[in-house]
Protein backbone atom coordinates (compact mmCIF):
# COMPACT_ATOMS: atom_id res chain seq x y z
CA UNK A 1 0.00 0.00 0.00
CA UNK A 2 2.78 2.48 0.95
CA UNK A 3 4.63 1.66 -2.26
CA UNK A 4 1.54 2.43 -4.33
CA UNK A 5 1.11 5.71 -2.43
CA UNK A 6 4.69 6.81 -3.17
CA UNK A 7 4.41 5.80 -6.80
CA UNK A 8 1.23 7.86 -7.11
CA UNK A 9 2.82 11.04 -5.78
CA UNK A 10 5.97 10.52 -7.85
CA UNK A 11 3.76 10.45 -10.91
CA UNK A 12 1.96 13.61 -9.83
CA UNK A 13 5.29 15.36 -9.22
CA UNK A 14 6.65 14.35 -12.62
CA UNK A 15 3.47 15.59 -14.29
CA UNK A 16 3.66 18.97 -12.51
CA UNK A 17 7.32 19.41 -13.46
CA UNK A 18 6.46 18.59 -17.07
CA UNK A 19 3.65 21.18 -17.10
CA UNK A 20 5.95 23.88 -15.63
CA UNK A 21 8.67 23.20 -18.22
CA UNK A 22 6.15 23.15 -21.07
CA UNK A 23 4.59 26.45 -19.92
CA UNK A 24 8.01 28.11 -19.65
CA UNK A 25 8.95 27.02 -23.16
CA UNK A 26 5.64 28.32 -24.52
CA UNK A 27 6.05 31.74 -22.88
CA UNK A 28 9.65 32.00 -24.07
CA UNK A 29 8.68 31.22 -27.67
CA UNK A 30 5.89 33.83 -27.55
CA UNK A 31 8.34 36.45 -26.31
CA UNK A 32 10.72 35.73 -29.18
CA UNK A 33 7.98 35.92 -31.82
CA UNK A 34 6.28 39.03 -30.44
CA UNK A 35 7.00 42.49 -31.88
CA UNK A 36 9.09 44.57 -29.50
CA UNK A 37 8.41 48.25 -28.98
CA UNK A 38 11.20 50.58 -30.17
CA UNK A 39 13.57 51.97 -27.60
CA UNK A 40 12.43 55.25 -26.09
CA UNK A 41 14.64 58.15 -27.21
CA UNK A 42 17.12 59.38 -24.64
CA UNK A 43 16.24 62.94 -23.69
CA UNK A 44 19.17 65.21 -22.84
CA UNK A 45 18.45 66.57 -19.39
CA UNK A 46 21.71 68.51 -19.08
CA UNK A 47 21.03 72.18 -18.48
CA UNK A 48 23.21 75.22 -18.02
CA UNK A 49 22.72 77.73 -15.20
CA UNK A 50 20.35 80.60 -16.05
CA UNK A 51 22.19 83.39 -17.88
CA UNK A 52 21.87 86.00 -15.14
CA UNK A 53 25.09 87.77 -16.22
CA UNK A 54 26.74 88.56 -19.56
CA UNK A 55 29.57 86.19 -18.61
CA UNK A 56 27.14 83.30 -18.23
CA UNK A 57 25.75 83.93 -21.71
CA UNK A 58 29.21 83.35 -23.17
CA UNK A 59 30.06 80.29 -21.08
CA UNK A 60 26.62 78.79 -21.75
CA UNK A 61 27.02 79.50 -25.46
CA UNK A 62 30.29 77.56 -25.60
CA UNK A 63 28.86 74.71 -23.51
CA UNK A 64 25.65 74.41 -25.54
CA UNK A 65 27.56 74.40 -28.83
CA UNK A 66 30.14 71.84 -27.76
CA UNK A 67 27.67 69.63 -25.87
CA UNK A 68 25.30 69.57 -28.87
CA UNK A 69 22.50 70.89 -26.69
CA UNK A 70 19.93 72.45 -29.02
CA UNK A 71 17.56 73.56 -26.27
CA UNK A 72 20.26 75.39 -24.31
CA UNK A 73 21.60 76.98 -27.50
CA UNK A 74 18.13 78.24 -28.37
CA UNK A 75 17.68 79.77 -24.90
CA UNK A 76 20.62 82.11 -25.53
CA UNK A 77 19.03 83.69 -28.61
CA UNK A 78 16.87 86.71 -27.78
CA UNK A 79 13.22 87.00 -28.71
CA UNK A 80 10.40 89.41 -27.92
CA UNK A 81 8.94 87.42 -25.02
CA UNK A 82 9.37 89.03 -21.59
CA UNK A 83 10.36 92.31 -23.25
CA UNK A 84 13.39 90.81 -24.94
CA UNK A 85 14.71 92.12 -28.24
CA UNK A 86 14.21 90.65 -31.68
CA UNK A 87 17.35 88.71 -32.63
CA UNK A 88 19.43 89.83 -35.61
CA UNK A 89 22.45 88.34 -37.37
CA UNK A 90 24.77 90.33 -39.62
CA UNK A 91 26.92 87.94 -41.70
CA UNK A 92 30.29 88.63 -43.27
CA UNK A 93 30.24 90.50 -46.57
CA UNK A 94 31.21 87.39 -48.54
CA UNK A 95 28.57 85.20 -46.88
CA UNK A 96 25.92 87.88 -47.34
CA UNK A 97 26.54 87.72 -51.09
CA UNK A 98 26.75 83.92 -51.19
CA UNK A 99 23.62 83.35 -49.10
CA UNK A 100 21.76 86.60 -49.80
CA UNK A 101 18.21 85.26 -49.59
CA UNK A 102 18.92 83.12 -46.54
CA UNK A 103 20.39 85.89 -44.40
CA UNK A 104 17.74 88.45 -45.35
CA UNK A 105 15.25 86.43 -43.30
CA UNK A 106 17.58 85.07 -40.59
CA UNK A 107 16.02 84.88 -37.12
CA UNK A 108 15.86 82.76 -33.96
CA UNK A 109 14.17 79.90 -35.80
CA UNK A 110 17.00 79.98 -38.35
CA UNK A 111 19.52 79.58 -35.52
CA UNK A 112 17.70 76.50 -34.24
CA UNK A 113 17.53 74.99 -37.73
CA UNK A 114 21.24 75.65 -38.22
CA UNK A 115 22.43 74.07 -34.97
CA UNK A 116 20.10 71.09 -35.50
CA UNK A 117 21.43 70.45 -39.03
CA UNK A 118 25.02 70.83 -37.86
CA UNK A 119 24.58 68.35 -35.00
CA UNK A 120 22.80 65.76 -37.14
CA UNK A 121 25.58 66.01 -39.74
CA UNK A 122 28.39 65.19 -37.30
CA UNK A 123 30.50 62.07 -37.54
CA UNK A 124 29.74 59.80 -34.61
CA UNK A 125 30.77 60.24 -31.83
CA UNK A 126 32.42 63.62 -32.48
CA UNK A 127 31.40 66.99 -31.03
CA UNK A 128 31.96 70.46 -32.47
CA UNK A 129 34.54 72.67 -30.79
CA UNK A 130 34.41 76.43 -30.29
CA UNK A 131 37.54 78.27 -29.18
CA UNK A 132 37.41 81.99 -28.34
CA UNK A 133 40.60 84.08 -28.51
CA UNK A 134 41.44 87.70 -27.64
CA UNK A 135 38.03 88.12 -26.05
CA UNK A 136 36.91 91.31 -24.33
CA UNK A 137 33.85 93.27 -23.26
CA UNK A 138 33.75 96.51 -25.23
CA UNK A 139 31.25 97.84 -22.68
CA UNK A 140 28.98 96.53 -19.93
CA UNK A 141 25.95 98.43 -18.69
CA UNK A 142 23.08 97.50 -16.37
CA UNK A 143 20.98 95.96 -19.13
CA UNK A 144 23.32 95.61 -22.12
CA UNK A 145 26.85 94.59 -23.02
CA UNK A 146 29.01 94.23 -26.11
CA UNK A 147 31.37 91.24 -26.30
CA UNK A 148 34.00 90.75 -29.00
CA UNK A 149 36.17 87.74 -29.74
CA UNK A 150 38.11 85.94 -32.39
CA UNK A 151 36.86 82.40 -32.82
CA UNK A 152 37.84 79.07 -34.27
CA UNK A 153 35.23 76.39 -34.91
CA UNK A 154 36.08 72.79 -35.77
CA UNK A 155 33.37 70.43 -36.96
CA UNK A 156 33.99 66.82 -37.99
CA UNK A 157 30.98 66.21 -40.21
CA UNK A 158 29.85 63.96 -43.05
CA UNK A 159 29.33 66.53 -45.83
CA UNK A 160 32.42 66.59 -48.03
CA UNK A 161 31.54 69.88 -49.75
CA UNK A 162 31.59 71.86 -46.47
CA UNK A 163 34.82 72.87 -44.67
CA UNK A 164 35.55 71.46 -41.23
CA UNK A 165 37.17 74.61 -39.82
CA UNK A 166 35.82 78.16 -39.56
CA UNK A 167 37.61 81.29 -38.33
CA UNK A 168 36.73 84.93 -37.85
CA UNK A 169 35.71 87.55 -35.32
CA UNK A 170 32.27 88.30 -33.96
CA UNK A 171 30.66 91.01 -31.86
CA UNK A 172 27.80 89.87 -29.65
CA UNK A 173 25.34 92.41 -28.30
CA UNK A 174 23.84 91.07 -25.06
CA UNK A 175 20.67 92.37 -23.44
CA UNK A 176 18.79 91.67 -20.22
CA UNK A 177 15.03 91.11 -20.24
CA UNK A 178 12.48 91.97 -17.55
CA UNK A 179 13.15 88.75 -15.60
CA UNK A 180 16.90 89.50 -15.44
CA UNK A 181 17.96 86.89 -17.99
CA UNK A 182 20.59 87.85 -20.54
CA UNK A 183 20.66 86.69 -24.16
CA UNK A 184 22.23 87.48 -27.53
CA UNK A 185 20.21 90.08 -29.43
CA UNK A 186 22.72 90.79 -32.21
CA UNK A 187 25.63 88.84 -33.71
CA UNK A 188 27.91 90.65 -36.16
CA UNK A 189 30.42 88.44 -37.97
CA UNK A 190 33.66 89.52 -39.68
CA UNK A 191 36.32 87.75 -41.72
CA UNK A 192 39.88 87.77 -40.38
CA UNK A 193 41.49 85.56 -43.03
CA UNK A 194 40.72 83.58 -46.16
CA UNK A 195 39.24 80.84 -43.99
CA UNK A 196 35.51 80.20 -43.98
CA UNK A 197 33.66 82.11 -41.27
CA UNK A 198 30.87 81.37 -38.79
CA UNK A 199 28.53 82.94 -41.36
CA UNK A 200 29.68 80.39 -43.93
CA UNK A 201 29.11 77.64 -41.38
CA UNK A 202 25.55 78.83 -40.74
CA UNK A 203 24.82 79.21 -44.43
CA UNK A 204 26.21 75.80 -45.37
CA UNK A 205 24.31 73.96 -42.66
CA UNK A 206 21.04 75.73 -43.42
CA UNK A 207 20.69 74.86 -47.11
Amino acid sequence: MMQLYHEHWKGVLRYNIFIVILSSLFLFSCDILSTRNPEEPIIDTNSNPPATTPQLVISNFIAAFQNKNILEYEKLISDTTQNGRLYKFNPTTAAKIRYSTLFQQWNKISEKQFITKLITSLKSPSSPSLTLLNSRYEYTYADSALYSSNYQINVEHLITSIPTQFKGKFYLTLNKNNVNIWSISLCEDFETSKDSSFSDCKGAFSN
